[in-house]
């Protein structure tokens, strides 16, 4: 039986460690202030989404570095979601390059 664990989420000082990006059919909860999401989970470096470990299905509190999750389920990978986040970083990788040369 597969893991549902989604590890220890932090990114140290350094950018170095785990998270988790994308957010994917997200449903809302007013009556107890917590999200439903689908998200990966990748090994970051220099705050830049490598490898993606896992792809779950997570309750937690709204907010842009929430940490504290609660997993529901683990689902197949989503690729998709994968590609869209490594498109969306290397799109900033390539703004911030643009920045430095030209500004």
């Amino acid at each position: 039986m597969e893991s549902k664990k989604t590890g220890q989420l932090f990114v140290t000082f350094y950018g170095i460690g785990h998270w988790h990006f994308g957010k994917a059919d997200r449903v809302f909860d007013p009556g107890t202030g917590l999200e439903r999401l689908r998200t990966t989970v990748f090994i970051v470096i220099f705050w830049f989404p490598l490898i993606p470990t896992g792809s779950y299905l997570i309750e937690q509190r709204p907010g842009f570095f929430s940490s504290k999750v609660k997993m529901i389920e683990k689902p197949p990978l989503n690729w998709r979601q994968v590609f869209r986040v490594w498109a969306a970083a290397g799109c900033g990788v390539i703004a911030v390059i643009w920045l430095l040369k030209y500004v």
